[in-house]
């Protein structure tokens, strides 16, 4: 009887599970990304995204982050004035690979808060990161890499600085080893 009941149970978890699918989506109108993926929303794990994007979209991102979405490509996205806004993608837990648009000026507070991604590249363009832009990214965080060209941060023994390097503004929470803070730095955060 016991076999029998563990048989059901396996079955009804099995029909009730849902196929998961990678997605490349290009984007016409920004704050569309709902609307374009319909009933899809629940089950992508992997999406590249192009075209432009704005607050709304960064919503359904999110919520697709705390679901089943694991990958995430927004190398050819276009945000609303260049910008990733304040809790972006924020508690989207499940994200584990993250690529920003090639075109970020600036990272809000909070974006990335609570993601699971180890390793973050930052591009070019890139001019300025709110504090607690990654706060609490579950402590996996452990390399940046910057782009080439980069004239508004330079990276020091794998930490994070301004190009003047009087202010660390991030230090990956899982990178390992000793800490030593160049001398001339003025500011933590």
């Amino acid at each position: 009887m016991k076999f029998l009941h563990r048989v059901a149970v396996l079955l009804v978890a099995a029909c009730s599970m849902q196929s998961l699918s990678a997605e490349e989506i290009t984007l016409t109108e920004a704050g569309s990304l709902a609307s374009t993926l319909g009933d899809k929303v629940t089950t992508i794990s992997e999406l590249t995204l192009a075209g432009p994007i704005n607050d709304a979209d960064f919503t359904t991102l999110a919520e697709m982050g705390k679901e089943n979405l694991k990958v995430l490509d927004l190398g050819a996205a276009l945000p609303a004035g260049d910008s990733i806004p304040a809790r972006a993608l924020w508690q989207a837990n499940q994200i584990t690979s993250l690529v920003l648009p090639e075109t970020t000026k600036s990272i809000g507070s909070m974006a990335f808060a609570g993601l699971s991604i180890s390793s973050i590249e930052l591009p070019a363009t890139l001019e300025y990161i709110a504090p607690k832009a990654f706060r609490n990214s579950k402590g996996l965080l452990s390399s940046i890499t910057l782009a080439e060209g980069n004239e508004s941060f330079t990276l020091v023994d794998g930490m994070l600085y301004s190009a003047d390097k009087k202010t660390l503004v991030l230090c990956p929470p899982a990178r390992e080893g000793k800490i030593t803070v160049p001398e001339g730095t003025e500011c933590i955060g």
